[in-house]
């Protein structure tokens, strides 16, 4: 949605607008025909609009204005796609049946900050806003999720959003190991460590890869803004008892050891500094989210991460909704006005 704010004389009768050029096989709709209105447009790209002003003598005079729409791309895995964090926005991502996106997610939050003056509501149609996150995507699925980029129009991509790797490294897998053990199961480290400890080493050309990628599309516009999100970790730091899972258990108890808890939030770490080191390599802003929850993670009072939840699962260890407007704020300082 575009804002035009034309002008006409005290003498002119009426005023019309109409579109000049644009992208082929587009249309324009305006609000209204007044000098200032706006202009909603079906695809990004570079539009001329034109302004009529007629007297009573049915004289007329014109004046135009330029434009671009620039579209943003939210990539990456169910940290950014935000299960349970709002309402479910329904659509798959190519080669996915349900991707669990959020109203409520950060890439809706971001769209709605550099779509001002005229956002576009969470969830709604928005030609210039593709949100091509999927829950259980690893860095192979998020460089299919590209397949966006590759289809629009040179030029026309202002800002792209990343995060990857928590696939790459288990995190689903280590989470429901480590939220179902009993007491009598060896702990998650013992479980995990090693097989963690070999993903982690491997992580790092996987994503040199996704990030040359993408910084090689065609579709970015120049001076496009590319952001790197990392993880935040989901634990308190000297965690010195135990705290509940969340996992239901009538015999046996279900919950977090400490030791496993510091062993998580090194992970995260490793994880982290991992995907900043290799954004930073391929020229790529990153964002340092590792301390966002600070005082609000899993085992606190007001955490800003689901421990277990059941609708929909796939929420579980994954940011509220709170929790995705911290991430957002994160990342804010870093954005480009755009409209949207």
């Amino acid at each position: 949605i575009l804002s035009l704010q034309g002008t006409a004389s005290a003498a002119a009768t009426g005023t019309t607008w109409s579109q000049v050029s644009g992208p082929r096989n587009t249309t324009t709709k305006f609000a209204s025909d007044s000098p200032a209105t706006t202009a909603t447009v079906s695809a990004p790209g570079t539009y001329t609009f034109e302004i009529t002003a007629t007297d009573a003598d049915g004289n007329t005079a014109t004046s135009q204005v330029t434009d671009t729409v620039l579209s943003y791309i939210a990539l990456g895995d169910s940290f950014a796609a935000g299960p349970g964090a709002g309402e479910v926005i329904p659509g798959p991502a190519p080669g996915n049946v349900n991707c669990d996106r959020s109203t409520d997610s950060y890439p809706e939050d971001i769209d709605n900050f550099v779509g001002q003056p005229n956002p576009v509501a969470a969830g709604a149609d928005n030609p210039a806003f593709i949100f091509a996150a999927c829950i259980s995507a690893s860095t192979a699925a998020v460089r299919q999720q590209e397949i966006y980029l590759r289809r629009a129009a040179a030029g026309t991509v202002g800002l792209v959003t990343i995060i990857a790797g928590g696939v790459d490294v288990n995190f689903g897998d280590v989470m429901f190991y480590c939220a179902t053990r009993s007491s009598h199961d060896p702990s998650c480290q013992a479980r995990w460590g090693k097989i963690v400890r070999n993903d982690l080493a491997s992580l790092g050309g996987k994503l040199a890869t996704l990030y040359a990628q993408i910084k090689n599309e065609a579709s970015l516009a120049p001076g496009a803004t590319l952001l790197v999100l990392d993880y935040p970790r989901i634990f308190p730091t000297n965690q010195n008892t135990a705290c509940p899972t969340g996992f239901p258990s009538v015999h046996l108890s279900r919950t977090f050891l400490p030791s496993d808890m510091a062993w998580m939030n090194s992970v995260t770490l490793q994880l982290d500094n991992i995907i900043d080191a290799e954004a930073a390599a391929a020229g790529i802003t990153y964002v340092d989210n590792y301390n966002a929850f600070d005082g609000h993670e899993v085992c606190q009072a007001d955490p800003y991460v689901y421990s277990t939840k059941y609708f929909p699962i796939a929420a579980s260890f994954h940011p509220t909704a709170a929790g995705h407007a911290i991430l957002a704020g994160l990342a804010k300082p870093y954005l480009p006005s755009t409209d949207s």
